[in-house]
Formats: C-alpha cells, structure tokens, sequence
C-alpha cells in the first residue's frame, strides 16, 4: 500500500482527518427563516417537506420524478454494455485505476453540516430521538424545521482548490463526496430538483466547482 502513495501514511491519515474536522462546521446562531413557499395545506411546498420527513427516511419517489429524471437524461454513450444482469456480467471488469488508487477520502457534507449533531442522519434523527436536542438550539420543530437549514448553509469558506490541493497532499487518488444524501437536498445543479445548491442556500455548483479543481 505505501509504495502507491507520495506521502507517508500516518501524514495522509493526519490530512484526511484534518479535513474531516474542518467539515464538522459548529452549529451557528439561528436567524428567524425566511418564508418558505407554502402549499394548498399551508405546509412548505417540496421534497423537504417536514411532514414527509417525520414519517419515512426520505420522501417518496413519484412518477413525476421519475418522468422528469428520464427526460433530463444525458444519453447513454455506446458501449457493450446492455440493460441486462448477463450483460454486466459478461463484460464488468474492475477498472485498472480503482485497482491501483489504493487511497481515497470519502466526504459526508450537507445541510446536516450546520447542526453538525450526531451524524448525516440528522434529517431522520430531528424528527425522532434528538428532536428534543433539536429544539433547545434550534426551536420546536413546527418553527423550524430541516428545511430552514438551507439559508444557513452558505459555506463561505468554501475553496475546491484548496480541497483538491489537500486531497492531493494526502496522497488520495480517490474522491467521493455525497452529491445528495437521503435528505434529498443536491449539491449540484440539478435539472430534476429545485432543491439544490444552485438555487438555495450558497447558490454554487459545490459538486462541478470540485470536480473542476
């Protein structure tokens, strides 16, 4: 494994916990939300809704997603490979550079960020076992809910070259980060979801700005 990175181990393990740390952002002071677009019942209108995420992991998957996700499609370049599990059996081979990276970090980082309380699951947990830690530092739930994380997410101190110029120290040849986590908020443009980094919160590509450092 050490002749597959520049760096030493424990230096690489140093840098990944280091940035590890530095995305576990404290919780901040709450200002009063901004409204939020209401439906018929004067509930928040979207997938985030605070209703549908009290009662299931992650909101239901409608026909109307799956239609527009299908419409937003890229189409798929030629290749060998056939909607089929014979297809991807006769063909899947694991690539040569996944063989060899050896080292990668893989970065959980969202709204669930800003509590920064317990784990990426906040979004479940709010609505269950930590709502009590939920409203004595962000207000009852019916006030604030995990919705109202988003106009505090604005990551300032957001710089992809620096990240990339850490991961590369670290000696990581692989690099994951969660573009959309169960809570169904996506870190990229998106086409299918308004519910997205481009449009709410920091209004930035997080995903396309680290891909391109």
């Amino acid at each position: 494994m050490m002749k597959h990175m520049p760096f030493p181990f424990p230096a690489a393990l140093a840098a990944a916990l280091a940035l590890t740390i530095a995305l576990q952002l404290p919780a901040q002071p709450v200002p009063a939300p901004a409204p939020s677009p209401a439906s018929a019942g004067g509930r928040p209108a979207g997938p985030l809704n605070d209703e549908v995420a009290s009662s299931r992991m992650s909101p239901p998957t409608s026909q109307a997603i799956v239609d527009a996700a299908a419409a937003a499609s890229t189409p798929v370049a030629p290749g060998p490979y056939e909607p089929t599990w014979d297809s991807l059996k006769a063909n899947y081979s694991l690539p040569e550079w996944l063989t060899d990276a050896k080292f990668g970090i893989f970065i959980h980082w969202g709204l669930y960020s800003i509590p920064a309380h317990h784990n990426e699951w906040y979004e479940k947990h709010m609505y269950g076992p930590d709502a009590a830690w939920h409203a004595a530092h962000y207000g009852p739930l019916d006030k604030f809910g995990y919705k109202d994380f988003i106009p505090l997410f604005t990551v300032p101190k957001f710089d992809p070259d620096d990240w990339a110029a850490l991961f590369k120290q670290a000696g990581a040849r692989i690099v994951l980060p969660t573009a959309e986590h169960h809570d169904w908020f996506s870190l990229w443009d998106s086409a299918v979801t308004p519910w997205n980094s481009a449009r709410m919160g920091p209004k930035r590509d997080l995903i396309g700005e680290l891909a391109k450092a």
